[in-house]
């Protein structure tokens, strides 16, 4: 069960933040093979001063207005998927223009995406459910 973290500025639309939660969605099933029905996301708007980033990292610029995307998965998926969904939905330059990112389909300028991955173990659960 992949478990979604989407940290927004108040200045993001309603409409823009509905739309990048479905494109990150979207992106875990097509490119992690997340379950189509396994979605489960905490969306929060928080005020500007609450979202602190570098004006840039690695020589990858950020701007204003910021949009943080974390993603918790179970270990197990290669190395391969998890390149992949990173390139597919939430890197940075020319990689952006991959038609699954979720900052361009929400109208969100893609400088402004931070995005990390975590991969944890231990007992998998979900609905509810533990073994």
């Amino acid at each position: 069960m992949p478990l979604v973290r989407i940290t927004v500025p108040e200045s993001i639309p309603a409409d823009q933040r509905a739309a990048l939660a479905d494109g990150v969605h979207r992106a875990l099933v097509e490119v992690a093979k997340a379950p189509a029905d396994d979605r489960f996301q905490i969306l929060e708007v928080a005020p500007p001063e609450a979202i602190v980033f570098t004006p840039s990292y690695l020589g990858l610029p950020h701007r204003s207005p910021v949009v943080v995307v974390q993603v918790f998965m179970n270990v197990g998926r290669t190395v391969e998927v998890k390149k992949a969904l990173y390139a597919s939905s939430m890197s940075k330059g020319a990689l952006r223009r991959a038609p699954l990112n979720p900052a361009r389909s929400a109208g969100v300028n893609p400088a402004a995406l931070a995005a990390t991955g975590f991969a944890v173990s231990g007992p998998k659960g979900g609905g509810g459910k533990m073994p």
